[in-house]
């Protein structure tokens, strides 16, 4: 049985006035009990992404989503850093705040 090495908790707002999502997630490394915060851009699969290239296969981790209203959201993620878009930035800030390095 493969053993989940993180979970990710996506809490996505609901969509605003001009069709704009937000995202926050919010990254648990098993292991260490480490976690890694922040808005990111793009949907939920660039944090799917971002760990599958970080775990090295689909199977190592965990993917979770909530969506709240506007006003919810904004007063949970309020003052969280924004830790990028793409996998390559993703993976560094995710690292960084789980205490690792890349290599």
């Amino acid at each position: 049985m493969t053993q989940i090495k993180a979970i990710a908790e996506v809490i996505e707002s609901k969509m605003d006035v001009y069709g704009n999502i937000y995202n926050f997630v919010c990254v648990t490394n098993t292991l260490t009990g480490a976690r890694a915060l922040g808005h990111f851009s793009g949907n939920y699969s660039n944090i799917e992404h971002a760990l599958k290239d970080l775990f090295g296969e689909w199977d190592f981790f965990m993917v979770t989503r909530k969506t709240l209203p506007i006003r919810e959201y904004n007063q949970r993620v309020k003052g969280l850093p924004y830790i990028g878009c793409t996998p390559d930035d993703l993976i560094p800030n995710i690292m960084k705040q789980w205490g690792d390095s890349e290599d």
